[in-house]
């Protein structure tokens, strides 16, 4: 199905990438090769709409039609967080320089700003 949105990491040497099939994945950018492969019902159960990279270059967050926020560790290759307070699709999501945290933008009209240890900090409406 078609890509919603790809990222690279830091090093340039992985990038992530969303799908309207509720899939996540992660390429290696020099052989083209599919490193990892989040499927549907492993991770998100409804299209994937925004993917980012941290800055430490081993955690990507993803979000999409089912209002939650995932938290991807590259190197275990599991979900590590699940963020949740969002009652619309997530559109657009990115880490904060030092990479503690996160912002994401939903259709439900606000804006959300999570710590990656404590959870939500604030709700932009």
């Amino acid at each position: 199905e078609a890509v919603t949105d790809t990222a690279f990491t830091p090093t340039g040497r992985l990038l992530a990438s969303t799908s309207l099939d509720h899939s996540v994945l992660v390429w290696d950018v020099e052989s083209g090769r599919e490193l990892m492969r989040m499927p549907p019902g492993f991770g998100h159960e409804l299209p994937v709409r925004c993917v980012a990279a941290s800055p430490q270059d081993n955690v990507i967050c993803t979000g999409g039609d089912d209002a939650f926020v995932r938290v991807w560790d590259l190197r275990s290759k599991q979900l590590i967080r699940k963020l949740i307070s969002h009652t619309r699709s997530i559109n657009t999501c990115a880490f904060s320089a030092d990479g503690s945290c996160i912002i994401t933008g939903s259709e439900d009209c606000s804006a959300r700003l999570w710590d990656l240890n404590g959870g939500l900090v604030h709700a932009f409406e």
